[in-house]
């Protein structure tokens, strides 16, 4: 009998106050194998959901945008002799804008169970929030960090959020004034912006609106985690 890689949700915020359902914290308590993309906060992460369990008795993998693919297959071993496996993300769901995905595809092609756990998604409480078309988008994740490539698409997702499609991206925190700037920049003057900021946390900031009125606006987003989504009317 083979062991299940459990996909562990962490809260966006620490402060949230949100309720972790009890049967995350029981496959917490039953996994053996803890896949992180940072342990330290990992271990942060579980305490500040009422976990009580010892870390040092666990077996510790990371997974991040580092990991070879040649190392994935070793952190399924433990699932391959029947122990139980957490797959948590740095903040929010694994495998979304999150390395974990190759790892689950891994586990699919081995027959190793996968079972999902219930927790926030920033992506999908951000498109929830916005006002914007909730039936058709696509999530980019990061765009490009090369300037020409990244103005390319995003006057593409420009032009796909004028024909209804939303638009779902992210940028690394300390850039996203920057990029702020170029969506104002490149976007068209009609094209709904909805920037949704420290998601579930007391700090928690959600605004949707045109292009021309986020011309008129001062703004500061730098060192926030934030979603971006452009859309139309």
């Amino acid at each position: 009998m083979k062991g299940t890689l459990y996909l562990f949700p962490v809260l966006l915020s620490e402060e949230s106050g949100l309720c972790v359902p009890a049967t995350n914290l029981e496959a917490a308590d039953c996994a053996e194998c803890f896949i992180t993309e940072n342990a330290r906060s990992a271990r942060r992460a579980l305490r500040s959901m009422g976990w009580q369990g010892d870390f040092n008795s666990r077996i510790w993998f990371d997974l991040n945008e580092h990991t070879r693919e040649e190392e994935l297959s070793g952190m399924l071993q433990p699932c391959r002799e029947g122990k139980h496996s957490l797959l948590l993300s740095e903040a929010g769901c694994p495998t979304v804008a999150d390395p974990g995905s190759r790892l689950v595809l891994l586990a699919h092609s081995e027959n190793i169970p996968v079972k999902v756990l219930i927790g926030p998604s920033s992506v999908l409480l951000a498109l929830m929030a916005s006002g914007l078309q909730g039936q058709r988008f696509t999530f980019h994740g990061y765009l490009p960090k090369e300037k020409d490539p990244r103005s390319r698409l995003i006057r593409q997702m420009n032009m796909d959020a004028q024909k209804g499609s939303t638009q779902i991206f992210i940028e690394t925190p300390y850039r996203n004034n920057r990029l702020l700037e170029e969506l104002i920049r490149d976007l068209s003057l009609d094209t709904l912006l909805c920037v949704a900021s420290e998601l579930t946390s007391p700090s928690e900031n959600i605004l949707t609106l045109p292009v021309r009125e986020w011309k008129k606006r001062k703004y500061d987003y730098n060192n926030r985690p934030a979603v971006f989504l452009i859309g139309s009317h």
